[in-house]
């Protein structure tokens, strides 16, 4: 009997490439939220700025699942092209525009350096994992179309503001990881670098503490539950990503 969760076989396609997936993901989980965020902020303008998060947070989990249930436009070639070209444009007009606009301040033109480093990269980015023409589709272990359970279950740990960041950085370990040891090495280490942060601010307030112990939280999840290569979120939903 095999172990549950874990992928058998090639049913549906053959498992899609680490590099092809990443550049899907930076388009689905970076790039994406960036333009729907904007759009949204921009709409929700005259709305009190809690009210506000709330509703951009709300947006957000229905993104993550709509990509999964619906429609990934970064597991699509063309829109995977299409969106990281108009987001590579867009990152550099407006980089150069507060760059060389007279009126702001060497702060603000160092955060603008940042962002347009970090956003040229991202695109770079998929210009060069995603440069094939291939099609991505999520599928369940069986080769069938997901459910909606299915979506909120992949994506559990990206759903909660507080704790994506270390959901993020579990999940890229655990696909780009290999190896079980290592992978649990890496683990540790983000768990000791999150315990630290939480006892060298121990006057944040309650709520940065609450923050640090779901952050560890979700680590001590991956710590334990991980046994197989794939994201965490896809042995528990049992699914997987697989050439179109």
């Amino acid at each position: 009997m095999e172990p549950q969760g874990q992928v058998v076989g090639n049913a549906g396609g053959e498992p899609a490439s680490l590099s092809i997936r990443f550049a899907a993901s930076l388009v689905d989980l970076v790039i994406c939220p960036i333009f729907i965020g904007i759009i949204a902020g921009f709409a929700l303008l005259a709305v009190p700025e809690q009210i506000r998060n709330i509703i951009l947070i709300a947006i957000n989990i229905v993104w993550l699942i709509f990509r999964d249930a619906v429609f990934s436009p970064g597991r699509n070639f063309l829109w995977r092209r299409i969106i990281n070209i108009i987001y590579l444009i867009l990152s550099i007009v407006l980089s150069m525009f507060i760059l060389f606009a007279n009126n702001q301040s060497a702060i603000s033109k160092t955060s603008a350096s940042i962002y347009a480093l970090l956003s040229i990269s991202v695109g770079i980015c998929v210009f060069i994992f995603g440069w094939k023409k291939m099609n991505l589709k999520l599928i369940s272990l069986r080769g069938e179309k997901i459910g909606f359970h299915q979506a909120v279950i992949r994506n559990l740990f990206l759903i909660v503001p507080f704790i994506l960041i270390t959901g993020y950085i579990c999940e890229i370990g655990k696909i780009f990881i290999s190896n079980n040891i290592f992978r649990k090495f890496f683990y540790v280490l983000g768990l000791l670098v999150v315990i630290l942060l939480m006892y060298s601010f121990p006057m944040r307030g309650t709520k940065f503490i609450i923050t640090s112990a779901c952050l560890s939280i979700v680590t001590i999840i991956f710590l334990v539950f991980d046994r197989y290569g794939s994201r965490l979120g896809d042995d528990w939903a049992k699914t997987k990503v697989v050439n179109a």
